[in-house]
């Protein structure tokens, strides 16, 4: 059961289509589909939901900010809906940066927000997708 998909599972314990659709309701809490999301990822949401959800007081912007203000206690910078246009890679061929408005910034760390897709496909120059190719792959089902 820990290597199985959350189909997979569901499907040897019942045929009831709207069964199925309830206990994967939440499969975007964790980004997979069930297809591909691992039953063990499921049925930990499933258990953390089970006496109800709970939100930080002041909401789920406190959890950014307040980890904002440890990136930037480091000397590191959050970027909040930058227009980003690519992402720089090196001679090492490791990301190294971004473009904002035409401007360079550079980073050790880069962290994306927009999803799989959009940065593997969108902002990762096509001079260097064949790094990540397995991913681009991967991410081409159209059930995402």
């Amino acid at each position: 059961i820990l290597k199985k998909t959350t189909k997979e599972v569901l499907e040897s314990i019942t045929t009831n289509k709207k069964l199925r659709g309830v206990l994967t309701y939440h499969y975007g809490d964790y980004g997979e589909p069930p297809e591909r999301g691992a039953f063990v990822m499921n049925a930990l949401i499933a258990a953390h939901y089970r006496s109800g959800a709970f939100y930080p007081v002041g909401g789920p912007i406190v959890i950014a900010e307040s980890i904002i203000k440890v990136i930037e206690r480091w000397g590191g910078k959050v970027l909040v809906r930058a227009p980003v246009s690519s992402i720089l890679i090196d001679e090492k061929n490791r990301a190294c940066g971004v473009i904002v408005k035409g401007e360079t910034i550079r980073a050790k760390k880069i962290i994306s927000s927009v999803g799989i897709p959009k940065t593997f496909t969108g902002l990762v120059p096509k001079t260097h997708q064949h790094l990540v190719r397995n991913i681009i792959d991967m991410i081409k089902d159209p059930n995402i």
